[in-house]
This record gives C-alpha cells, sequence and structure tokens, in this order.
C-alpha cells in the first residue's frame, strides 16, 4: 500500500483530536499513534504478511507502556457483539479505511471512560486480561495434564492417573469425573 496509513484512517480516529484532545505524534507508513496527556491510541497496518489492522489502547504512565488491543477493549466496555468486527484483514485501502470507520466509531461510542483515563474502566480492562491470563494457563495446563491421564488410563495407572487430574476437579467434564471416581475407589481398593 502505497498511501500513508495516517491519511487513510486519520478521518476515522479525528473524533480522538476533535474530542479528547489527542495529537498524532507519529505517522508512518504502517503505523500511526495519537496521545492525550495520559492516554494514547495506535493504528498498525501490517501490509506485508496478514493485512490486519490493529488498534491499541493504552495508558503512557506505565514503563514499559502496557497496550490492549481492539478485542480486549470490545470484551472489557460491554460492546454487543453484533457490533464488533468480523475480523481485522483489509486487502485494499478502501478496506482499510471501511475497517478504521468501524472501529473508530465503536473506540468513540464506547471508549469515553478509557479515553478521559477513567480508573474504574482501566481495572476493567486490567481485570479482564488477567482473567483470560488465567484462563488460558489453566486451560494449557489442563491440556497437558489430560494427555498424561490418557496415558494413566490406558496403562491402568490409577495412582498417576488421580495424580493427573485431581487438582482438577472443579472444572472437568463429567465423564473425567467419573473415571476420577472410578480410580479413586481402584486405588482404596488396592490400598485397603
Amino acid at each position: 500500500m502505497a498511501q500513508e496509513l495516517a491519511s487513510i484512517v486519520g478521518p476515522s480516529f479525528k473524533f480522538l483530536l476533535d474530542s479528547f484532545g489527542f495529537k498524532c505524534i507519529v505517522a508512518t507508513k504502517t503505523f500511526v499513534r495519537w496521545e492525550s496527556p495520559a492516554v494514547f491510541v495506535s493504528c498498525n497496518y501490517d501490509f506485508g504478511r496478514s493485512f490486519e489492522l490493529s488498534v491499541e489502547i493504552g495508558q503512557k504512565a506505565g514503563n514499559p507502556e502496557r497496550p490492549f488491543n481492539f478485542g480486549e477493549f470490545v470484551r472489557s466496555q460491554a460492546v454487543p457483539e453484533a457490533e464488533w468486527p468480523s475480523g481485522y484483514t483489509a486487502v485494499t485501502p478502501d478496506a482499510v479505511e471501511s475497517l478504521a470507520v468501524k472501529l473508530a466509531r465503536i473506540l468513540s461510542h464506547y471508549g469515553r471512560p478509557l479515553l478521559t483515563d477513567e480508573s474504574k474502566a482501566w481495572n476493567r480492562l486490567t481485570d479482564l486480561r488477567d482473567r483470560e491470563c488465567c484462563e488460558f494457563a489453566l486451560q494449557q495446563e489442563l491440556r497437558y495434564a489430560r494427555e498424561d491421564a490418557k496415558e494413566a488410563w490406558k496403562a491402568k495407572d490409577f495412582r498417576w492417573f488421580i495424580q493427573c487430574l485431581a487438582q482438577y476437579r472443579g472444572v472437568l467434564e463429567a465423564s473425567e469425573l467419573e473415571k476420577l471416581k472410578y480410580a479413586d475407589s481402584r486405588v482404596s481398593d488396592i490400598s485397603g
């Protein structure tokens, strides 16, 4: 894309300057950043690989800064799913502009608390990320535990099976809980 990104997305994000006192501080072929004294918003376009337009928002106070992506923003600000973008890929300048219009409209409508640096909104956003990170970590651990448990079950090593899954009782599927109950009874029979 030969056109500067700022000339494509700038008109859509002009509300940042007009309504919130932001200033455009960086504008390159693929990146634009606007800042207020406390908050930044950036757009990045990956025209070399994914053709995705990304929008991030963050507080300038952090060192290093902690940007949040647009998906985190819409989830934390209770944007109705029907309004979420269906994707972030845009191959032509017209498609980038169209996507920028949609993202800017959502940000201008739902982003006021963040754009004006309200601590409750930032706390909600940070809490969302923390919850999602913990959930992701739990799912990763559970995936590995399930793989080990599958091997233990095949080997009829019920102690190992229990060791693999016991700590996850609260999030296991019904069939896994039944197997765990059975394994507990088998270990009790052997021990008792």
